[in-house]
């Protein structure tokens, strides 16, 4: 994985977006590059009544837009270049995931509620359906996370049930951390006590970790027994203050966005912090 060279922060101007719209700036400043603030508009005019409505598309229209241009001021006002793209009507998640095929080297950040229950299973998420799907690094703040304005990330967590996957989401990360990174702790699930520690030669990562700056005082190696993974990566995140969660992702079909959440939105549901997932290779239907 490269450094982004862009950041696009997907919004739907609700409660969710000015704590994501704070994480974005804090990698916009971290990695020290622009970004856009994109925004699908889907208002749009198809009822029944026979009465005028221009008026009220104008009013909401004119609405979004006062918002998008507050935000990409404040941006602005934090010396982030920043830029705001909108789309008329469209699906969501699709259009998110057609904006990014267009930027070079992106970063997504989004915002979600993480919606459950019924609600959730007819309208599914829009930020799961894009974690599903995306190709790019992709920050997702949940509505328990925490957006400190500080340019490094003071505690990152990377954390994997998978020992064949831990390993290789750590150097694949590194790219992207190495600029924004304070302590680094390495997390593996273990189904059983007597797991062994995933790593075939933990000294060779501790030295490829060096060679990006993050030097071996700065980088803690964990295993911790659990039934749930995504109870066991909250709850350490949550006693160690971490600030950042980094998972592994796999991608899967549109529609299971519609029947159990994955790993990575149960944890995004529930983190104190915002959560970057990396894209990774598929053995399964679900993230």
């Amino acid at each position: 994985m490269h450094i982004p060279k862009h950041i696009v922060l997907a919004t739907d101007l609700t409660l969710a977006a000015d704590p994501a719209m704070t994480v974005a700036a804090r990698f916009a400043k971290a990695l020290k590059i622009g970004l856009t603030i994109f925004h699908v508009f889907q208002y749009v005019p198809r009822h029944e009544y026979h009465v005028p409505v221009d008026w009220m598309v104008y009013e909401l229209r004119r609405k979004v837009e006062l918002k998008l241009d507050s935000m990409r001021q404040t941006l602005e006002d934090l010396q982030i270049e920043a830029h705001v793209s909108v789309v008329e009507d469209g699906d969501p998640s699709r259009e998110i995931l057609s904006f990014l095929s267009g930027i070079d080297s992106p970063l997504v950040v989004m915002g979600t509620h993480a919606s459950a229950g019924i609600e959730r299973f007819i309208l599914g998420s829009t930020a799961e359906a894009v974690l599903r799907q995306v190709l790019c690094p992709a920050v997702t703040v949940g509505p328990f996370a925490e957006a400190s304005e500080l340019d490094q990330f003071r505690r990152i967590l990377i954390a994997s049930d998978e020992p064949e996957d831990l390993d290789g989401l750590v150097r694949n990360a590194l790219p992207l951390l190495h600029p924004i990174c304070g302590i680094l702790e390495i997390l593996h699930v273990i189904s059983s006590p007597d797991e062994p520690m995933p790593f075939a030669d933990r000294e060779a990562l501790v030295a490829a970790l060096e060679q990006k700056g993050i030097g071996r005082n700065r980088v803690r190696f964990q295993k911790l027994h659990g039934k749930s993974v995504a109870q066991a990566v909250v709850n350490e995140a949550e006693r160690d203050s971490t600030e950042l969660i980094v998972l592994g992702a796999r991608g899967s079909s549109e529609a299971a966005t519609h029947v159990a959440p994955g790993l990575a939105i149960q944890i995004v549901a529930a983190a104190p912090c915002p959560v970057l997932t990396l894209r990774r290779s598929s053995r399964s239907e679900s993230p």
